[in-house]
């Protein structure tokens, strides 16, 4: 019974790393479910778990941005574009040029996440494909 009894709010950890853990890990069972099990509706569990892994990607550049402005205090990080905005790419031109100012040295790095990212923000830019069938003028997402 203990082993579900998860410790949230103030009653654990609740920073952003934690969140960026816990989407990161649901992928990933999700993903190994999904694809060893067999036992999963290709055509309809594909929306909660490109929701899943979109927002662990999302949430991931916020967080890293956040520490970047932290550790490197000549990085200028947009906060309010942090905590309003779900558009994908500007996060990740934030996030890109934060990380080279960074350290210069892991470019290839940057490069293969930058094509992942940008494959993510070709279909989903703003967060609401995977999550709704329609958007708010009522057209069909994909």
């Amino acid at each position: 019974m203990w082993r579900f009894n998860a410790c949230v709010g103030h009653n654990g950890w609740n920073g952003d790393f934690s969140y960026v853990d816990g989407y990161d890990e649901s992928v990933r069972a999700m993903g190994e479910h999904i694809f060893k099990s067999g036992q999963a509706t290709i055509d309809t569990i594909v929306y909660p778990y490109m929701f899943l892994v979109r927002h662990c990607v999302e949430i991931f550049l916020k967080r890293y941005l956040k520490s970047f402005g932290r550790i490197k205090g000549n990085t200028v990080i947009d906060d309010k574009l942090l905590k309003s905005s779900h558009d994908i790419s500007s996060l990740w031109i934030m996030f890109e040029r934060a990380f080279t100012r960074f350290d210069e040295r892991t470019t290839e790095g940057v490069d293969k996440l930058k094509a992942f990212v940008n494959f993510i923000a070709d279909i989903d830019p703003n967060g609401q494909t995977f999550r709704y069938a329609y958007n708010i003028e009522n057209k069909l997402h994909l």
